[in-house]
Order: structure tokens, then C-alpha cells, then sequence
């Protein structure tokens, strides 16, 4: 009795699932497959429309190119037409080219860093006499504030930020895209990155180029190759990405590359650039930067309301701390060079610790808190902070 009831079940489950399967068959021939999980694909109406509305904002030669499509009830064109005409071909971001306001960004965000700095104001004065700038390059240590320093840039300019890791990159489809033939085609990074910023003269990081590794597979384009031709001043306003098609202008972007090692990058790319080394901060440095800018930054971002950076006890334990990661990493490598990467983490750990175990809603028991019982908490993990970095 039992095995026929256990059965009966099997069937009635089975059932179910068929009838769901009809149903949802069903409302695919009904609605569509392009409107099943919230999908929508346009219609060739919509198409025609859309196309009109946005004519005065596409090249001619792109115009006539989506005029074509717009007929075809093909998926993959209709997808290619929804891309594509939302690019931005004419839309650019008014660019800041205020060189006090820039210069005073710069500063309240970053101690020293006085070459960069310069070859931003340099990087100003050439465009306003109308010359064509070249790409940057910022080569030195990990952890001295190459790509946080390429992020202000683009505040301090006004510009969309674009980041894109070439570290382990092989193949050139990750800077070109894919042809539309492919299944999941689309764009490469340079063109993703523009469009999902919404301008087309955003600062683009091309992170970590000492990274990349050309593959030996012949069907796997040369990434080098593909870099040269985005940076190089007389081709870049005729890049062509595969799944595009047609040439898109790149001149309007700053392209700003990072490095920690020059020897490791290919020559030819590299004379693409202007290189600007950066040297590892001193100790009396790192302790300016903590002190003017880490310090006070990572307070604020914690949210301790009645803390004030200047008053509290935390600057002397991070100080220590700081120096005590020091002398150890010393004592394993001896040209080990302490950066502002891990002046941050210890920072952030340690201020994470305090807010945890003397605060409350972001309010700090500064009776109940002693420089001695902080150090205390912190000296039961102090094998975990010494782990940091």
C-alpha cells in the first residue's frame, strides 16, 4: 500500500511539472520569448522611432549603418541596435580646466606626489594651446597611490572614471570585443567602459600593463598590438572594435596607465607614453600623510561622531602599530619599503577595532575609554594585525 501511494505521488509531482512546462510554452508563442523574465526586445517600430529621435546624435556613416537593421526581426541586430545607438559619438563632459582648482583637490588629497602634479598642470597648459597630449604613465612600488592618485585626476578634470585590469590579460578581444558572429558577443572594454560612463571622453586606467601576457595561441590577438593602436595619437580616432564594426573616436579620451615594474612592458607600447616615475615615500613622509590626510579621512569615514582626530589617542596607536609592521617586515626583507597601501590598512583595522568595542550608534564612551585599555584590546589581536599586509 505504502509503495503504490509513494508512486501515486511520483505522478502527481510529474503532473504538475508538465502542465508548468505547457504553460510556460504557451506564453512563449503567446507574448514572445523576448518578453519572458522581464526581457523586451524592441520592435521594428520602436526601431524606426528611436532611430529618428536620435539621428542628430550619430555619425552619418553609423546612421546608415543601423537604417539597415532596423527592418530585421533578427535578435542578435536588434541587440547590436539597442547598443549601439545609445553610444555617446557627440555627448563629452565639460571638462574642468581650472589649474587652482585642480591643484588644490590634488594637494588636499595627496601629500607630495609633486612630479605627477606637474605633469597635470602640463597636461592643461598643452590643451589649452591646443596641442595633442600623451598618455601617462605612472611607474613605481605597489602600494604608493598610482591608481587612487588616477581616480582624483579624473574628479579634479571633471571626467567619468574608467578602470580596466590588464593584469593576466591575453587576449586583445578583452580591449577589441567579439564579432557579432560569435554567440554572446559583444564589446571590448574600451568601448563597455564609455558607454556605461555615458560620455565619450572619460579617464580611462589601463591598470597594471606590466601585467600582460601575450598569448602564443595564433587565434588569440596580440594585446600589445591592440593597446598600441588606442594609444597611438594619429590612429586612436579610428579605433575599430570588432563587434562595432565602424571606426569610433577615442581622441577625446585621457588614457593613464600604471606600472610597477618598466622593464616588463613591451618598448613598443611603452614609447606610447610619457613615464612618470614615482618614488616610495620616507617614513617622515608617510607620517605627514597620515597625519594631514589618512588620519582625518578614515575617522570621518568610520562615522564617530564626537571623535576628533586631532584629540584622540587613536594617532599614536596606529603610529605605533605602524612601526612595529615596520621593523618585523624588516626583519624578514630587508629591502622591504612600508607604503601608504599599508599605512591605510592598518589604519582602517585599527579604527574598525576601536568603534566596535567603545562605541555605540556611532557614539564613542569617551569616559569608559583609557589609551590602556584600547591597547589592551588590541594586544589580544596583535598577531592579526601583524598579519595585515
Amino acid at each position: 500500500m505504502r509503495k503504490k501511494e509513494i508512486i501515486d505521488t511520483i505522478f502527481y509531482f510529474v503532473s504538475i511539472l508538465v502542465n508548468i512546462v505547457i504553460c510556460v510554452t504557451l506564453l512563449f508563442l503567446l507574448i514572445g520569448r523576448d518578453r519572458i523574465n522581464g526581457r523586451y526586445m524592441i520592435t521594428n517600430e520602436e526601431m524606426k522611432k528611436k532611430l529618428e529621435a536620435k539621428k542628430n546624435d550619430l555619425p552619418e556613416n553609423v546612421y546608415e549603418i543601423l537604417l539597415k537593421i532596423v527592418d530585421s526581426n533578427d535578435e542578435s541586430e536588434k541587440k547590436y541596435f539597442n547598443y549601439v545607438i545609445d553610444l555617446p559619438f557627440k555627448k563629452s563632459k565639460i571638462e574642468n580646466n581650472n589649474e587652482k582648482e585642480i591643484l588644490d583637490y590634488l594637494d588636499k588629497n595627496f601629500y607630495g606626489l609633486k612630479k605627477l602634479k606637474k605633469e597635470i598642470v602640463t597636461y592643461l597648459n598643452r590643451k589649452k594651446a591646443g596641442y595633442q597630449n600623451k598618455n601617462l604613465l605612472f611607474l613605481g612600488c605597489p602600494g604608493v597611490g598610482k591608481t587612487s592618485f588616477a581616480q582624483a585626476v579624473a574628479k579634479a578634470l571633471n571626467r567619468e572614471y574608467v578602470h580596466i585590469a590588464m593584469g593576466g590579460v591575453t587576449d586583445e578581444k578583452k580591449i577589441r570585443g567579439y564579432r557579432k558572429t560569435y554567440v554572446g558577443a559583444g564589446p571590448g572594454a574600451i568601448i563597455k567602459g564609455i558607454k556605461e560612463c555615458g560620455y565619450n571622453n572619460p579617464l580611462v586606467l589601463l591598470d597594471e600593463i606590466d601585467k600582460i601576457e601575450n598569448s602564443s595561441v595564433l587565434n588569440e590577438g596580440n594585446v600589445s598590438g591592440a593597446l598600441a593602436e588606442i594609444l597611438d595619437p594619429i590612429q586612436k580616432n579610428k579605433f575599430v572594435d570588432n563587434y562595432l564594426e565602424f571606426e569610433f573616436d577615442l581622441s577625446n579620451v585621457l588614457f593613464i596607465a600604471t606600472a610597477n615594474y618598466g622593464f616588463r612592458i613591451n618598448e613598443f607600447i611603452k614609447n606610447r607614453f610619457h613615464v612618470i616615475e614615482i618614488e616610495n615615500y620616507s617614513e617622515e613622509d608617510l607620517n605627514k600623510i597620515f597625519d594631514s590626510v589618512i588620519g582625518p579621512k578614515k575617522i570621518e569615514e568610520a562615522k564617530l561622531e564626537n571623535v576628533k582626530f586631532e584629540d584622540c589617542f587613536l594617532k599614536d596607536v596606529i603610529k605605533k602599530y605602524f612601526k612595529e609592521i615596520k621593523k618585523q617586515r624588516l626583519e624578514k626583507e630587508k629591502c622591504y619599503k612600508i607604503s601608504v597601501r599599508d599605512l591605510i590598512k592598518i589604519a582602517e583595522d585599527i579604527i574598525s577595532t576601536f568603534k566596535i568595542n567603545f562605541c555605540s550608534n556611532n557614539i564613542c564612551k569617551k569616559k569608559e575609554i583609557s589609551k590602556d585599555d584600547f591597547i589592551e584590546e588590541l594586544n589580544e589581536k596583535e598577531k592579526d594585525l601583524l598579519k595585515l599586509i
